[in-house]
């Protein structure tokens, strides 16, 4: 029998309802969004016996977010694993929570998304204390808050944020930068921070940069990117920490008339990926994230299966990572740049030649 993956009720922990995931531009069930219709799943195997992943992301209302934990959920399932999702929307108390819930369900490992490891740490340590790994994957934490992890296989946010502060440089420097950030989490303001690393070598910096509220998000992005285009009129460069920003700014961007605002966004999302198709002022940096996730579940086996230890340094790298602009697109591609499918058919082939149970 096939994996299957878990939505999970907290007392205190937000679930992802149908009502949620209609309004973050999910699908009418209780499951993130699916695949496309060409991302078909590779044969399932059987692999180190089966086991239980406990996922804690920071929110599902991040369209990439939701992409990864739907990208998990076809990884597990392929090799024949269980997924368990919590959902804290944001909150550190929930996502604290969420790690100590799954210590309780003895989970046999725990992912974190887009969390700096602060909001956790004592869940994290409970599972320490258990014996139960945990690995950041996709993006790494804040620096310092490596430690609290098993093991941390992730983009780093800041080297994100340097690659599109040097596309600024080189290609419009003479043009006015504003933008959002959000202090309160890293793996949203460390892609600015790089942005800034970048700007303070080139005697760049912005001409209006705002901080955003993490537990109002949509509206706090909308209301800010209304009153950075009310002040600054003109052509403008726009750069946006989050992966969700593009239809929210274009639209505000689209009401104010203004069609001289190019924004640098992050992640290969569907909906940028359809403005910039239909013409609108939006370019993206992006890496092969899901690189990150098959080399926390390798290093996972070979624990398991080899007792190999895990990396003792994180493992922070920004695969094939690259500014991309509308020609840069690949043709037919909904589900980012880089093939996921294709990749995920070949790594599950290689575990099964590794690891494999007869």
């Amino acid at each position: 029998m096939g994996a299957f993956k878990r939505w999970l009720a907290l007392p205190a922990a937000v679930v992802l309802s149908t009502g949620a995931l209609a309004a973050c531009g999910g699908g009418g069930d209780d499951e993130p969004e699916s695949a496309s219709a060409g991302d078909a799943a590779p044969a399932k195997v059987q692999l180190a016996g089966g086991r239980t992943i406990g996922v804690v992301p920071s929110a599902s209302s991040s369209e990439f977010l939701r992409r990864q934990l739907d990208r998990l959920e076809q990884l597990t399932d392929a090799i024949g694993w269980e997924l368990k999702v919590i959902d804290p929307n944001g909150d550190p108390s929930k996502m604290d929570q969420a790690a100590r819930t799954f210590v309780s369900q003895k989970v046999d490992a725990i992912f974190t998304i887009a969390l700096g490891g602060e909001e956790l740490a004592g869940g994290l340590e409970e599972a320490r204390k258990a014996g139960i790994p945990t690995i950041a994957v996709a993006q790494a934490p804040t620096p310092g808050q490596e430690g609290n992890y098993t093991a941390v296989f992730g983009d780093s946010n800041v080297a994100m944020g340097e690659i599109a502060g040097k596309w600024i440089a080189e290609t419009r420097r003479d043009i006015p930068v504003v933008g959002l950030r959000l202090t309160q989490n890293f793996a949203g303001d460390g892609f600015i921070q790089g942005v800034e690393k970048v700007f303070e070598g080139e005697k760049l910096k912005f001409q209006d940069l705002r901080d955003t509220n993490q537990t109002d998000i949509v509206n706090s992005m909308t209301q800010l990117t209304q009153a950075i285009v009310q002040k600054n009129q003109g052509e403008l460069t726009m750069v946006d920490f989050s992966d969700f920003g593009p239809p929210l700014m274009i639209g505000v961007f689209d009401r104010a008339k203004r069609d001289d605002i190019t924004v640098i966004t992050r992640y290969d999302n569907a909906s940028t990926m359809d403005l910039m198709r239909k013409g609108q002022n939006v370019v993206m940096v992006a890496s092969r994230n899901h690189q990150h996730v098959f080399d926390a579940v390798d290093a996972l086996l070979a624990h398991w299966v080899d007792d190999k230890p895990f990396p003792e340094e994180p493992q922070i790298r920004e695969p094939a990572a690259k500014v991309f602009t509308a020609a840069d697109l690949p043709e037919g591609s909904e589900d980012g740049v880089f093939p996921f499918a294709e990749d995920l058919e070949k790594q599950v082939a290689e575990w099964q030649k590794a690891y494999g149970e007869s």
